[in-house]
């Protein structure tokens, strides 16, 4: 459903929304929506909030929040610099580098295969 309401905010939006946990309130009458703490919100959480609460039909509230962040942890810290391996990896394909270089692109996400 969120997808749904979020579909023309954007990709790194989307994506936020795609990978925040969702839990409905005791009450029922709201949906949380909880973003990792990595999510750059720059001060649009209250104005993404509102704006998919424009959309939402009826009673239903729509709650964003940041979760805690976790103590980073050995694990934690491996899985950073392999992402950051990855990504290294990545702009170093050809045909990423080229993308790179003739749109102004950007690796916005890498995932292992």
């Amino acid at each position: 459903m969120l997808r749904e309401l979020a579909a023309d905010l954007g990709p790194l939006v989307r994506e936020s929304i795609t990978r925040a946990k969702l839990t409905l309130s005791p009450a029922g009458d709201s949906i949380v929506v909880e973003f990792d703490p990595l999510y750059n919100t720059a001060g649009r959480l209250r104005e993404l909030e509102a704006d998919l609460q424009r959309r939402v039909p009826g009673s239903l509230r729509i709650r964003l929040e940041i979760a805690v962040p976790a103590a980073a942890g050995p694990a934690q810290q491996a899985q950073r610099s392999t992402y950051t391996e990855r990504l290294s990896e990545a702009s170093r394909e050809p045909l990423v580098a080229e993308a790179m270089q003739v749109f102004g692109a950007r690796i916005v996400r890498v995932e292992p295969l």
